[in-house]
C-alpha cells in the first residue's frame, strides 16, 4: 500500500551486456564445434589417403607376406579412421557410440577378409556405451585385431561358424568387450603372450600397458577373448 491505496513496484535492469556476452559465448562454442568437426573430417580423410597409398604399394609387390602385412596395416588405419568418421557425424564430439562403431567395424573387416558372406555369421550385441577418444581408439584397435584373427584363422577351408561380439558393463567404471567364435580354436602350444604375432602383441600393449586393463582368453568351444578396461578417461585399473 502507498498512501492508503494498492500500489505496484517495478524494477528495471539493463541486461544488454549479459545477453551480449551470452551471444558471444554461443557463437564461440558453435565455431569450436564446427572446427572440431572439421578436424575429425580431415583426420579421417588423411587416414583414407594413407590407406590408398598402402593399397597402391601392395599392388606393386609380388611377395605374399609383404602384401598381407600392408593389408593388415590398412585395416588398422581404417579402424582409427572409422572412429573419426563416427565423431564427425555425431552430435557429441567428445564421445563415440562404441556399440555402433563395433558393428560397423566388424562387418567392414569381414568384407575385407572374406569373399563368402555366408561363411561366418556375425552377431554384435553392444548397445549404450559411449567412450572418449582416448579410450575408443586403443580399445577399437585391440578389438579389431581379435576380430581379424577370428575371421582369418577360426574357420579354415570350407568350415562355417559364428562370431559373437558383445559389450558387458561390470559396474559404472569398468566394461568388458568380448569376441567369441566357435571355430577350431587356438593350438594348445600357442602362447598369446609370447607369440611373435604382431596382432596379439598389439592387443596386450594397448589393453594392459596403455589402458591398464585385463586380457582373458578362453579356449573352450572355440576361442573367446575378453578385454576389460576402465572407461574413465586417463584411468588405469
Amino acid at each position: 500500500e502507498w498512501e492508503g491505496k494498492n500500489a505496484g513496484l517495478s524494477l528495471v535492469t539493463d541486461v544488454t551486456d549479459r545477453f551480449s556476452s551470452e551471444e558471444k559465448i554461443r557463437n564461440s562454442l558453435y565455431e569450436k564445434e564446427v572446427l572440431l568437426k572439421e578436424v575429425h573430417h580431415r583426420v579421417k580423410n588423411n587416414f583414407q589417403i594413407i590407406v590408398s597409398l598402402l593399397g597402391l604399394q601392395a599392388g606393386k609387390l609380388t611377395n605374399d607376406e609383404a602384401v598381407r602385412n600392408l593389408k593388415e596395416a590398412q585395416n588398422r588405419i581404417r579402424a582409427m579412421s572409422l572412429i573419426h568418421e563416427k565423431l564427425y557425424k555425431s552430435e557429441n564430439l567428445a564421445a563415440i557410440d562404441f556399440g555402433e562403431y563395433l558393428k560397423t567395424m566388424a562387418f567392414e573387416l569381414y568384407r575385407s577378409h572374406s569373399s563368402d558372406p555366408s561363411k561366418i555369421e556375425i552377431e554384435v550385441t553392444a548397445e549404450g556405451l559411449e567412450l572418449s577418444l582416448e579410450r575408443a581408439i586403443p580399445l577399437g584397435l585391440a578389438t579389431s585385431e581379435i576380430i581379424t584373427n577370428a575371421i582369418k584363422y577360426a574357420f579354415p577351408g570350407d568350415k562355417k561358424g559364428r562370431l559373437q561380439i558383445s559389450i558387458d558393463r561390470i559396474d559404472d567404471e569398468r566394461v568388458t568387450v568380448k569376441v567369441q567364435d566357435n571355430g577350431v580354436g587356438l593350438p594348445s602350444s600357442f602362447d598369446p603372450e609370447k607369440t611373435d604375432s604382431l596382432g596379439f602383441k598389439l592387443v596386450y600393449l594397448l589393453v594392459r600397458e596403455q589402458m591398464g586393463g585385463d586380457v582373458i582368453i578362453d579356449r573352450r568351444g572355440g576361442t573367446s577373448v575378453s578385454l576389460t578396461i576402465s572407461i574413465a578417461e586417463g584411468a588405469k585399473t
